[in-house]
């Protein structure tokens, strides 16, 4: 189906629909063969002249967006549509959400490579009985970068707000570095990493921890989960950190994590 032309149709009639029962609107805006009461109140419109019209719907911003806008991805499946506009950086603009039950903007920075399109998904993620619409999108990828954005969707079109997983993570985090070892301080437990299993020790020591340089999104067993690495330097992934997020108080939270170590880090890290 052409996106464009249903979307112009569907317009179209909603115009209409939107004239008959504005009092305010004039008669004598609409182009028609309008027929009549005997005391004179038009009873159909058959044309609409969009131009004349008081309120701004032809100049709406989701109808300038679909103007040349191409497909980002599409799952045949869930009947749900990604469309943006190229832009010169690597990245789209104006992108708009096309699902069964509603059409929006879609606010956030997604990479033009095919290979880093957005993932959707449909499950129900706050209880209501009701799948939510979830779309990942990829912000940035590189040598040890791979950042991804999450935005989550009822059906009728509005956002669940969703906590930002590097806050939280940032603040469950305490780390002292000096060139002997490492002190980090996490989930009440307190872990020594000696700095000689570093490579580049002085560089990886200058540059200290750091979490969600790779930041991925996904759904799994029906929950939103947020998996990110967790190094030091560019050259020593230490783990991964992994958060389920949790229906609250209206919004997606992050509700538990849990760290995993690799080796050869795992067998060096201390335990207090």
């Amino acid at each position: 189906m052409n996106i464009k032309k249903n979307a112009t149709k569907w317009l179209m009639i909603t115009i209409i629909l939107c004239a008959l029962s504005l009092e305010t609107v004039s008669a004598a805006k609409f182009h028609s063969n309008q027929q009549v009461t005997e005391n004179g109140e038009p009873l159909m419109v058959n044309t609409v002249n969009i131009e004349q019209l008081d309120f701004p719907i032809a100049q709406s911003n989701l109808f300038n967006i679909m103007e040349d806008a191409k497909v980002i991805a599409s799952d045949p499946d869930l009947h749900i549509t990604i469309r943006g506009k190229e832009k010169s950086d690597g990245t789209y603009e104006n992108m708009s959400i096309h699902a069964p039950t509603f059409t929006g903007l879609l606010d956030g920075v997604q990479v033009v490579n095919p290979a880093y399109a957005p993932q959707l998904y449909s499950t129900d993620l706050d209880g209501d009985g009701e799948p939510e619409v979830i779309v990942v999108l990829t912000n940035g990828y590189g040598t040890g970068i791979d950042r991804t954005e999450v935005k989550v969707y009822r059906q009728d079109g509005t956002l669940i707000p969703v906590e930002d997983a590097q806050q939280s993570w940032n603040t469950s985090f305490q780390t002292q570095i000096n060139k002997q070892q490492m002190d980090i301080t996490w989930n009440q437990k307190q872990m020594i990493l000696p700095t000689s299993i570093l490579q580049d020790p002085t560089d990886s020591v200058a540059n200290g921890l750091q979490i969600g340089a790779v930041r991925q999104y996904k759904i799994e067993n029906g929950q939103l989960v947020v998996a990110g690495s967790v190094q030091v330097g560019m050259m020593n992934i230490l783990g991964e950190l992994t958060t389920v997020y949790q229906y609250q108080q209206g919004r997606l939270q992050a509700h538990s994590f849990q760290l995993e170590l690799d080796e050869p880090y795992r067998s060096a890290i201390q335990i207090k």
